[in-house]
């Protein structure tokens, strides 16, 4: 297996697309990725809503979207898709996407739904909410609340 010394600094194997996020979280991205030392960043590109970050390790790349759901909370999309063959194994090499979308809320926060407030009480793909005045508890999914949090 070749390490990173050998690849070339525009070698990528997928892109961290950063989207609606703070400036907490970039900075904790860069310093996480230079702390490991286990990926460079090949390139980095300024889009709407955020950043693309074109990373040398896929398999850090994933492990860094969960750490990044974990810690801020927010939508984490990853997917893939088959970009060649391996001409020695013959096997197919995919590059990989991981989307992570920072909520306008975190856990503790108290919002406003459908005319009632909810505090929230747990942030991942579901979102767990308590209603303030009633205490009735409900899940959502973290997209149709940022949906409906825009309105």
């Amino acid at each position: 297996m070749r390490s990173m010394a050998e690849k070339p600094p525009s070698y990528f194997e997928g892109v961290l697309q950063l989207r609606d996020t703070t400036d907490e979280v970039l900075d904790w991205v860069y310093k996480e990725i230079e702390r490991a030392g286990r990926t460079q960043i090949a390139m980095s590109k300024e889009v709407r809503g955020g950043v693309d970050l074109y990373l040398s390790s896929q398999h850090y790349m994933q492990s860094l979207g969960r750490q990044l759901q974990q810690r801020f909370g927010g939508i984490l999309k990853i997917t893939g898709r088959l970009y060649t063959k391996d001409k020695m194994t013959s096997r197919d090499v995919y590059r990989m996407t991981v989307l992570f979308k920072q909520l306008p809320c975190k856990t503790g926060d108290v919002i406003t739904l459908h005319g009632e407030q909810w505090k929230v009480t747990g942030v991942g793909n579901q979102i767990a909410l308590q209603n303030v005045s009633s205490g009735k508890k409900m899940r959502m999914l973290a997209d149709k609340l940022a949906n409906h949090l825009r309105e």
